[in-house]
């Protein structure tokens, strides 16, 4: 549970739902038990690796670092190929379908 004083969210340690399975070229991405596509991660020393997105891209950072970073970016990719979120709950989106409008005329007093 995190933790809240003084203005500043104090988040728990953990894993933030991120795991790292060995595979033959890096490691798979397992976010909240779903697979991040194009992103693996590449242990260099204990305790630290670098994050590649699409082979192309990479980040250095301690594994726990990269483990917060890996939901924020799981959910960007999703968003960017139009679904709500990464993993259980996202849902594809309609942008035929926008959401209502609504004006400040529209109100009622």
């Amino acid at each position: 549970m995190s933790e809240q004083k003084d203005n500043v969210l104090k988040m728990p340690r953990g894993d933030y739902g991120t795991q790292f399975w060995v595979f033959h070229e890096g490691e798979r991405v397992i976010h909240n038990n779903y697979r991040v596509p194009h992103l693996r991660f590449f242990r260099q020393d204990e305790g630290h690796g670098t994050l590649v997105l699409d082979g192309r891209f990479g980040i250095d950072g301690t594994e726990e670092e990269i483990k917060r970073w890996v939901g924020f970016v799981a959910d960007a990719m999703a968003v960017a190929a139009g679904y709500s979120c990464f993993g259980e709950h996202s849902a594809k989106l309609n942008p035929f379908k926008p959401g209502k409008l609504v004006g400040i005329t529209d109100m009622e007093s």
